[in-house]
Protein backbone atom coordinates (compact mmCIF):
# COMPACT_ATOMS: atom_id res chain seq x y z
CA UNK A 1 0.00 0.00 0.00
CA UNK A 2 2.23 2.88 -1.11
CA UNK A 3 1.59 6.34 -0.48
CA UNK A 4 3.21 9.59 -1.91
CA UNK A 5 2.28 13.08 0.02
CA UNK A 6 3.94 16.54 -0.91
CA UNK A 7 3.12 19.96 -0.39
CA UNK A 8 4.10 23.81 -1.70
CA UNK A 9 3.96 27.04 0.02
CA UNK A 10 4.81 30.29 -1.65
CA UNK A 11 3.74 33.38 0.02
CA UNK A 12 -0.19 33.66 0.18
CA UNK A 13 -0.26 30.04 -2.33
CA UNK A 14 -0.06 26.70 -1.09
CA UNK A 15 -0.84 22.81 -2.60
CA UNK A 16 -0.54 19.94 -1.18
CA UNK A 17 -0.89 16.43 -2.90
CA UNK A 18 -1.35 13.21 -2.11
CA UNK A 19 -1.49 9.73 -4.09
CA UNK A 20 -2.16 6.63 -2.49
CA UNK A 21 -2.90 2.63 -3.17
CA UNK A 22 -4.20 -0.22 -1.22
CA UNK A 23 -5.09 -3.52 -1.72
CA UNK A 24 -5.32 -6.73 0.43
CA UNK A 25 -6.86 -10.46 -0.36
CA UNK A 26 -9.04 -10.15 2.22
CA UNK A 27 -9.26 -12.01 5.64
CA UNK A 28 -12.52 -13.94 4.71
CA UNK A 29 -13.94 -15.37 1.76
CA UNK A 30 -14.83 -12.76 -0.36
CA UNK A 31 -13.32 -9.49 1.37
CA UNK A 32 -11.14 -8.94 -1.20
CA UNK A 33 -10.60 -5.30 -2.11
CA UNK A 34 -8.52 -2.73 -4.33
CA UNK A 35 -8.66 1.24 -3.60
CA UNK A 36 -6.50 3.87 -5.46
CA UNK A 37 -6.80 7.51 -4.91
CA UNK A 38 -5.79 10.80 -5.55
CA UNK A 39 -6.37 14.80 -4.45
CA UNK A 40 -4.91 17.59 -5.12
CA UNK A 41 -5.79 20.93 -2.72
CA UNK A 42 -4.73 24.00 -3.25
CA UNK A 43 -5.58 27.61 -2.44
CA UNK A 44 -4.92 31.65 -1.58
CA UNK A 45 -5.27 32.55 2.12
CA UNK A 46 -5.29 36.36 3.44
CA UNK A 47 -6.21 37.91 0.14
CA UNK A 48 -7.74 41.04 0.04
CA UNK A 49 -10.98 39.12 -1.58
CA UNK A 50 -10.64 36.34 1.01
CA UNK A 51 -9.44 32.92 1.55
CA UNK A 52 -9.98 30.70 -1.43
CA UNK A 53 -9.29 26.74 -1.89
CA UNK A 54 -9.89 24.53 -4.69
CA UNK A 55 -10.29 20.43 -4.11
CA UNK A 56 -9.99 17.91 -6.74
CA UNK A 57 -10.08 14.24 -5.67
CA UNK A 58 -10.89 10.65 -7.55
CA UNK A 59 -11.07 7.06 -6.09
CA UNK A 60 -11.13 3.74 -7.68
CA UNK A 61 -12.42 1.01 -5.57
CA UNK A 62 -12.96 -2.65 -6.50
CA UNK A 63 -14.04 -4.51 -3.10
CA UNK A 64 -16.12 -8.05 -2.38
CA UNK A 65 -19.17 -7.07 -0.45
CA UNK A 66 -19.81 -10.87 1.58
CA UNK A 67 -23.30 -11.25 2.06
CA UNK A 68 -23.58 -7.58 2.46
CA UNK A 69 -27.19 -7.12 0.79
CA UNK A 70 -28.46 -10.58 1.13
CA UNK A 71 -26.72 -13.88 2.77
CA UNK A 72 -28.54 -15.64 0.51
CA UNK A 73 -26.08 -14.75 -2.30
CA UNK A 74 -22.58 -14.07 -0.75
CA UNK A 75 -20.58 -13.25 -3.63
CA UNK A 76 -21.60 -10.01 -4.10
CA UNK A 77 -18.91 -7.33 -5.60
CA UNK A 78 -18.83 -3.48 -5.99
CA UNK A 79 -16.84 -1.25 -8.59
CA UNK A 80 -17.03 2.11 -8.06
CA UNK A 81 -15.67 5.23 -9.55
CA UNK A 82 -15.32 8.85 -8.01
CA UNK A 83 -14.37 11.95 -9.50
CA UNK A 84 -14.95 15.37 -7.33
CA UNK A 85 -13.90 18.85 -7.37
CA UNK A 86 -15.08 22.15 -5.07
CA UNK A 87 -13.99 25.68 -4.68
CA UNK A 88 -14.52 26.98 -0.99
CA UNK A 89 -14.49 31.01 -0.12
CA UNK A 90 -14.77 33.25 2.62
CA UNK A 91 -14.20 36.71 4.03
CA UNK A 92 -13.96 38.25 7.24
CA UNK A 93 -15.53 41.86 7.72
CA UNK A 94 -14.43 42.95 11.62
CA UNK A 95 -17.23 40.26 13.22
CA UNK A 96 -19.48 39.58 10.09
CA UNK A 97 -18.12 36.07 8.18
CA UNK A 98 -18.62 35.27 4.99
CA UNK A 99 -18.38 31.47 3.37
CA UNK A 100 -19.44 30.22 -0.26
CA UNK A 101 -18.76 26.36 -1.70
CA UNK A 102 -19.76 25.31 -5.24
CA UNK A 103 -19.08 21.60 -5.29
CA UNK A 104 -19.29 18.79 -8.30
CA UNK A 105 -19.39 14.40 -8.03
CA UNK A 106 -19.88 12.29 -10.45
CA UNK A 107 -19.61 8.30 -9.27
CA UNK A 108 -19.82 4.96 -11.41
CA UNK A 109 -20.71 1.97 -9.78
CA UNK A 110 -21.23 -1.55 -10.50
CA UNK A 111 -22.53 -3.75 -8.13
CA UNK A 112 -22.66 -7.32 -8.98
CA UNK A 113 -24.63 -9.84 -6.90
CA UNK A 114 -23.11 -12.53 -8.03
CA UNK A 115 -19.43 -11.65 -8.71
CA UNK A 116 -17.92 -12.53 -12.38
CA UNK A 117 -16.11 -16.08 -11.81
CA UNK A 118 -19.01 -17.24 -9.86
CA UNK A 119 -21.53 -20.03 -11.24
CA UNK A 120 -25.16 -18.01 -12.14
CA UNK A 121 -28.80 -19.32 -11.49
CA UNK A 122 -30.62 -18.64 -15.12
CA UNK A 123 -32.77 -16.00 -13.87
CA UNK A 124 -29.69 -13.46 -13.08
CA UNK A 125 -29.81 -11.54 -15.87
CA UNK A 126 -26.89 -9.27 -15.36
CA UNK A 127 -25.23 -7.01 -12.84
CA UNK A 128 -26.56 -3.39 -11.44
CA UNK A 129 -24.95 -0.13 -12.96
CA UNK A 130 -25.41 3.62 -12.19
CA UNK A 131 -24.01 6.92 -12.78
CA UNK A 132 -24.75 9.99 -10.28
CA UNK A 133 -24.07 13.39 -10.95
CA UNK A 134 -24.23 15.68 -7.60
CA UNK A 135 -24.14 19.46 -8.24
CA UNK A 136 -24.63 22.28 -5.52
CA UNK A 137 -23.44 25.58 -3.36
CA UNK A 138 -23.90 26.71 -0.80
CA UNK A 139 -23.66 30.90 1.30
CA UNK A 140 -23.39 31.06 4.59
CA UNK A 141 -22.96 34.33 7.02
CA UNK A 142 -22.59 34.69 10.81
CA UNK A 143 -21.96 37.30 12.89
CA UNK A 144 -20.28 37.21 15.99
CA UNK A 145 -20.71 39.63 18.66
CA UNK A 146 -19.81 39.28 22.88
CA UNK A 147 -22.63 37.20 23.97
CA UNK A 148 -23.41 35.00 21.08
CA UNK A 149 -23.39 34.28 17.54
CA UNK A 150 -26.46 34.19 14.91
CA UNK A 151 -25.87 32.22 11.38
CA UNK A 152 -27.83 31.79 8.36
CA UNK A 153 -27.42 30.05 5.42
CA UNK A 154 -28.95 28.64 2.27
CA UNK A 155 -27.71 25.29 0.16
CA UNK A 156 -29.16 24.19 -3.64
CA UNK A 157 -28.00 21.23 -4.70
CA UNK A 158 -28.80 18.91 -8.11
CA UNK A 159 -28.51 15.15 -7.32
CA UNK A 160 -29.33 13.34 -11.16
CA UNK A 161 -29.15 9.12 -11.60
CA UNK A 162 -28.81 7.19 -14.82
CA UNK A 163 -29.22 3.24 -13.98
CA UNK A 164 -30.15 -0.11 -15.53
CA UNK A 165 -32.37 -0.46 -11.97
CA UNK A 166 -33.48 2.80 -10.04
CA UNK A 167 -35.13 5.86 -11.58
CA UNK A 168 -37.90 6.25 -13.80
CA UNK A 169 -37.90 4.48 -17.71
CA UNK A 170 -35.92 6.79 -20.06
CA UNK A 171 -37.35 7.26 -23.37
CA UNK A 172 -34.20 6.44 -24.94
CA UNK A 173 -31.60 4.73 -23.52
CA UNK A 174 -27.95 5.16 -22.53
CA UNK A 175 -25.15 3.24 -23.04
CA UNK A 176 -23.03 2.34 -19.49
CA UNK A 177 -19.71 3.71 -19.94
CA UNK A 178 -16.37 2.00 -19.60
CA UNK A 179 -16.89 -1.18 -22.19
CA UNK A 180 -19.74 -2.65 -20.62
CA UNK A 181 -22.27 -4.18 -23.18
CA UNK A 182 -25.52 -2.55 -21.60
CA UNK A 183 -27.57 0.33 -21.78
CA UNK A 184 -29.49 2.74 -19.04
CA UNK A 185 -32.93 2.08 -19.12
CA UNK A 186 -34.01 4.32 -16.09
CA UNK A 187 -32.97 7.93 -14.88
CA UNK A 188 -34.13 9.98 -12.01
CA UNK A 189 -33.34 13.78 -11.08
CA UNK A 190 -34.38 15.32 -7.98
CA UNK A 191 -33.34 19.01 -6.81
CA UNK A 192 -33.02 20.61 -3.67
CA UNK A 193 -33.16 23.94 -1.69
CA UNK A 194 -32.32 24.18 1.83
CA UNK A 195 -32.08 26.82 3.91
CA UNK A 196 -31.71 27.74 8.02
CA UNK A 197 -31.08 30.22 10.87
CA UNK A 198 -29.40 29.84 13.95
CA UNK A 199 -28.85 31.88 16.95
CA UNK A 200 -26.48 30.96 19.71
CA UNK A 201 -26.14 32.56 23.33
CA UNK A 202 -23.56 32.50 26.11
CA UNK A 203 -23.99 34.10 29.13
CA UNK A 204 -21.63 32.53 32.71
CA UNK A 205 -21.84 29.01 32.65
CA UNK A 206 -24.83 28.90 30.26
CA UNK A 207 -24.96 28.46 26.52
CA UNK A 208 -28.26 28.00 24.30
CA UNK A 209 -29.01 27.70 20.91
CA UNK A 210 -31.99 27.74 18.85
CA UNK A 211 -32.39 26.85 14.63
CA UNK A 212 -34.99 26.97 12.49
CA UNK A 213 -33.97 24.44 9.18
CA UNK A 214 -36.24 23.84 5.69
CA UNK A 215 -35.83 21.55 2.74
CA UNK A 216 -37.50 22.05 -0.64
CA UNK A 217 -37.62 18.78 -2.62
CA UNK A 218 -38.93 18.86 -6.22
CA UNK A 219 -40.26 15.43 -5.41
CA UNK A 220 -41.31 15.54 -1.78
CA UNK A 221 -42.24 19.19 -1.64
CA UNK A 222 -41.47 20.87 1.70
CA UNK A 223 -40.39 19.88 5.50
CA UNK A 224 -39.62 22.04 8.41
CA UNK A 225 -36.89 20.77 11.54
CA UNK A 226 -35.96 22.93 14.70
CA UNK A 227 -33.70 22.53 17.42
CA UNK A 228 -33.14 23.52 21.30
CA UNK A 229 -30.14 23.16 22.73
CA UNK A 230 -29.27 24.85 26.24
CA UNK A 231 -26.25 23.96 28.50
CA UNK A 232 -25.30 24.43 32.30
CA UNK A 233 -21.46 24.68 33.86
CA UNK A 234 -22.59 23.92 37.31
CA UNK A 235 -18.74 22.99 38.63
CA UNK A 236 -15.59 23.77 36.57
CA UNK A 237 -15.53 20.50 34.79
CA UNK A 238 -19.09 19.57 34.81
CA UNK A 239 -22.14 20.82 32.68
CA UNK A 240 -25.95 19.23 32.12
CA UNK A 241 -27.54 19.61 29.05
CA UNK A 242 -30.80 19.12 27.46
CA UNK A 243 -31.54 19.08 23.12
CA UNK A 244 -34.52 19.41 21.13
CA UNK A 245 -34.80 18.22 17.59
CA UNK A 246 -37.43 17.61 15.19
CA UNK A 247 -35.65 15.99 11.82
CA UNK A 248 -36.78 14.46 8.66
CA UNK A 249 -35.22 12.27 6.32
CA UNK A 250 -35.91 12.03 2.57
CA UNK A 251 -35.47 8.73 0.81
CA UNK A 252 -32.27 7.75 -1.19
CA UNK A 253 -32.95 6.15 -4.83
CA UNK A 254 -32.59 2.53 -3.18
CA UNK A 255 -35.58 3.23 -0.91
CA UNK A 256 -38.07 4.13 -3.90
CA UNK A 257 -36.59 2.03 -6.61
CA UNK A 258 -34.41 -0.67 -5.50
CA UNK A 259 -35.50 -4.50 -7.03
CA UNK A 260 -33.43 -7.68 -7.09
CA UNK A 261 -34.22 -11.46 -6.17
CA UNK A 262 -35.15 -10.43 -2.54
CA UNK A 263 -36.18 -7.15 -2.68
CA UNK A 264 -38.80 -4.58 -4.30
CA UNK A 265 -38.89 -0.83 -3.02
CA UNK A 266 -41.63 1.28 -2.98
CA UNK A 267 -41.62 4.42 -5.67
CA UNK A 268 -44.24 6.04 -3.51
CA UNK A 269 -42.37 6.36 0.30
CA UNK A 270 -42.44 9.20 2.01
CA UNK A 271 -39.95 10.84 3.75
CA UNK A 272 -39.65 10.15 7.68
CA UNK A 273 -39.94 12.46 10.84
CA UNK A 274 -38.91 11.97 14.39
CA UNK A 275 -38.37 14.25 17.40
CA UNK A 276 -35.92 13.81 19.99
CA UNK A 277 -35.81 15.28 23.42
CA UNK A 278 -32.75 14.15 25.69
CA UNK A 279 -31.09 15.11 28.91
CA UNK A 280 -27.84 14.59 30.53
CA UNK A 281 -24.54 15.62 32.66
CA UNK A 282 -21.23 15.01 32.11
CA UNK A 283 -18.01 15.59 33.98
CA UNK A 284 -14.30 15.56 33.17
CA UNK A 285 -11.40 15.52 35.99
CA UNK A 286 -7.87 14.65 35.70
CA UNK A 287 -7.79 11.60 35.79
CA UNK A 288 -11.77 10.51 34.88
CA UNK A 289 -14.80 10.95 32.21
CA UNK A 290 -18.42 10.14 33.28
CA UNK A 291 -20.95 11.15 31.48
CA UNK A 292 -24.82 9.92 31.70
CA UNK A 293 -28.04 10.82 29.44
CA UNK A 294 -31.44 10.00 28.56
CA UNK A 295 -33.78 10.46 25.48
CA UNK A 296 -36.89 9.92 24.43
CA UNK A 297 -37.49 9.74 20.19
CA UNK A 298 -41.15 9.71 18.85
CA UNK A 299 -41.00 8.25 14.88
CA UNK A 300 -42.95 8.99 12.58
CA UNK A 301 -43.36 6.80 9.09
CA UNK A 302 -40.02 5.24 9.27
CA UNK A 303 -38.57 4.05 6.56
CA UNK A 304 -37.65 0.55 6.91
CA UNK A 305 -37.54 -2.81 4.41
CA UNK A 306 -40.45 -5.32 5.43
CA UNK A 307 -41.51 -8.73 4.63
CA UNK A 308 -44.86 -10.51 5.46
CA UNK A 309 -44.91 -14.17 6.01
CA UNK A 310 -46.85 -14.46 2.58
CA UNK A 311 -44.22 -12.64 0.47
CA UNK A 312 -41.26 -13.53 -0.68
CA UNK A 313 -39.12 -10.08 -1.64
CA UNK A 314 -38.78 -7.18 1.06
CA UNK A 315 -40.77 -4.25 0.62
CA UNK A 316 -39.44 -0.58 1.67
CA UNK A 317 -42.28 1.06 3.65
CA UNK A 318 -43.15 3.76 5.89
CA UNK A 319 -43.91 2.50 9.60
CA UNK A 320 -46.89 4.89 10.89
CA UNK A 321 -45.03 5.18 14.66
CA UNK A 322 -41.57 3.54 15.89
CA UNK A 323 -40.92 5.37 19.26
CA UNK A 324 -37.52 4.37 21.59
CA UNK A 325 -35.85 5.97 24.57
CA UNK A 326 -32.67 4.79 26.45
Amino acid sequence: HPTINGKIRLKKWYANASLSYNRSDGYRHNTDYEIGNVYIQTGLDKTQSGDWQLQLGGQMKNAGANGFYSLKYPDQFDKTKTLFTQLNWKKMLDNFRLESSLYWRTQYDCFQLIRDGVERPTWYTGHNYHVTHTTGGNLKGSYMYKIGKTEVGVEVRNEYIKSNVLGDKLKNPLKVPFGVDTTFINEKNRFNVNYFAEQMFYYDHLTASFSLSGNWNTVFGSSLCAGANIGYKFVKDGSVYANFNRSVRLPNFTDQYYKSATQMANPNIKPEKAITVEVGAKWKGKYLYASASAFYRLGQDIIDWVKLPSEEKWRSENFTKVNSAG
